[in-house]
């Protein structure tokens, strides 16, 4: 009985130890003001990379952590509301956003918030202003009555319009110039997808997935080109000198053959636009299904190397450099077709409006995605994304059209049919 005390005293005193030492670690972190902005920019990070769940629930940590305890907090804690703010923005739920944005302007009107990125935030704008919001109301549609006027029809000048414009149309076919433009000038180059079906979705339904992989569905798909490497900012800032655009940032990653960034999914769309009329190439962003078999090829395999752990070798990925990297540095991670960086690097826009229920009512043949939306489709992760990002068939969304100033990992590759 007594040696039944003696361990029984022994278990309490050690439990009631392990409990201090407990409290006083919870007491110790993150309340420092330092750990508070580490665990901060943690919570941005997932924010950049998609990671809207994550990042989430960092924040309300936080929140429940300094939330009316530390006056000199306040800075932070504005940043917060404005970060889950901009969260529930990105899932549309804009209730809750508009909620969140309004407790980031009360501290917002008494203090500066310094380096905060996602001010331009559509929702938060209105409300700095003082604006009403009209969450549910549409846009007005403007109708334009045409006046028909009875003329007599100048069938003569027409028929001499017509034999003068193919007079100038053989004429300038017989004597057709490459463009200066042309895709081999850009150094872009091509891989030929053959045609062909694939599985599209989570082939293995190991816990990394999520609902919107599902379910696993064939796709048919005619012959396309991929581009080989992501497009450059030394093809891009081409583009910008050609039609007069700003250059975008490349945050001292360094431009040249890396990836360009900061580019909005219009900015993609545009830069497709002028190239097709410049070289008379039907060239696109890719379609959510082609980049998806691109990457993956036919053998429903994981990541584009194929089933392979993930490392700093085959991927540019969030515990590996920070930053960019040139096109091409990474040949140990092509896709079986030969595309380099389809996993890493930047995030790359898709041609497809963003639906987490598509692939349920997604047709066979050469699927474009759904014909509305509020967000486009990204693919491949990038250098702050973690790994379950990387996957092939991993699907990731950002609004457009928006500010480029949070799409510091934004990228995008082209397809030619």
């Amino acid at each position: 009985m007594i040696h039944y005390s003696k361990n029984l005293k022994k278990w309490i005193a050690s439990f009631v130890i392990a409990v201090f030492c407990l409290q006083m670690n919870l007491m110790s972190y993150p309340q420092r003001e330092d750990d508070i902005v580490k665990q901060f920019q943690k919570a941005k990070n997932m924010f950049l990379s998609g990671e809207y769940l994550d990042s989430k629930k960092r924040i309300e940590m936080i929140i429940d952590i300094i939330d009316g305890k530390r006056v000199e907090m306040k800075t932070i804690l504005g940043k917060c509301y404005l970060l889950l703010g901009a969260i529930f923005e990105r899932e549309n739920n804009l209730q809750l956003a508009e909620e969140n944005y309004r407790k980031a302007r009360e501290i917002y009107e008494t203090m500066f918030l310094e380096d905060v990125e996602l001010m331009d935030l559509p929702i938060y704008q209105k409300i700095v202003k003082g604006e009403g919001l009209s969450l549910s109301a549409e846009a007005g549609k403007i109708e334009q009555v045409v006046v028909k006027r009875k003329k007599k029809f100048p069938w003569l000048l027409v028929a001499g319009g017509v034999v003068v414009a193919v007079g100038v149309t053989v004429f300038l076919l017989l004597n057709k110039k490459k463009s200066h433009y042309d895709t081999d000038v850009l150094g872009i180059q091509w891989i030929d997808i053959p045609k062909g079906e694939f599985r599209m979705g989570d082939n293995f339904n190991d816990g990394e997935g999520a609902i919107d992989e599902q379910p696993v569905h064939t796709v048919y798909l005619d012959a396309y080109k991929m581009s080989k490497y992501e497009v450059t900012f030394q093809q891009y800032d081409t583009f910008c000198e050609s039609t007069g655009r700003n250059k975008p940032n490349d945050n001292r990653f360094g431009r040249g053959d890396h990836p360009v960034i900061y580019v909005t999914w219009d900015d993609a769309r545009a830069f497709c636009d002028w190239l097709s009329r410049e070289t008379g190439k039907n060239i696109h962003l890719p379609t959510e299904a082609q980049w998806e078999k691109a990457a993956r090829g036919t053998d429903r395999r994981k990541y584009p190397w194929g089933n392979t752990t993930l490392s700093c070798d085959l991927a540019n990925y969030e515990p590996c450099v920070k930053h960019t990297m040139p096109v091409g540095s990474y040949p140990g991670g092509v896709s079986p077709y030969g595309v380099y960086d389809m996993a890493g690097n930047v995030y790359e826009w898709c041609y497809d409006w963003y639906d987490a229920g598509y692939y349920s009512i997604s047709p066979k043949n050469n699927p474009t995605g759904p014909s509305t939306g509020g967000v486009h489709v990204c693919r491949g992760g990038g250098y702050l994304s973690y790994a379950e990002k990387l996957r092939c068939c991993n699907r990731t969304s950002y609004p457009t059209p928006n500010s480029p100033d949070i799409h510091v990992h934004l990228g995008f590759r082209i397809c030619w049919d």
